[in-house]
């Protein structure tokens, strides 16, 4: 129940975000709260764009991830307490995590 419902708010959200042209294919920050979110949003995010005729740069194989997450820990928690593992969209893409811009 939580998933579907967090699913149908990212839906919205990318609704609202390509119908007000606010979305931009090169530079774009969505914010989730946790690692499942993230994930969901990242499939969520990449099957609609790919709606469009876009490309989110997904790493392959060998080839890296154009496209980055990024962890911001709470006040007082180590960044390597957190699972920063690369998460996968669109079966075998991947998604991986850096730590600075």
């Amino acid at each position: 129940m939580v998933r579907q419902r967090v699913k149908d708010l990212l839906v919205y959200a990318m609704y609202i975000l390509l119908n007000f042209g606010l979305l931009s294919s090169q530079t774009t920050a969505c914010f989730f709260s946790n690692l499942e979110a993230i994930s969901l949003g990242g499939q969520i995010i990449f099957a609609h764009l790919r709606k469009f005729g876009l490309c989110m740069h997904v790493g392959r194989g060998d080839t890296a991830s154009k496209t980055e997450a990024m962890y911001f820990p709470p006040p007082r928690t180590a960044y390597e307490a957190a699972d920063t593992s690369r998460f996968y969209v669109d079966g075998n893409g991947f998604i991986d995590f850096c730590e600075k811009f």
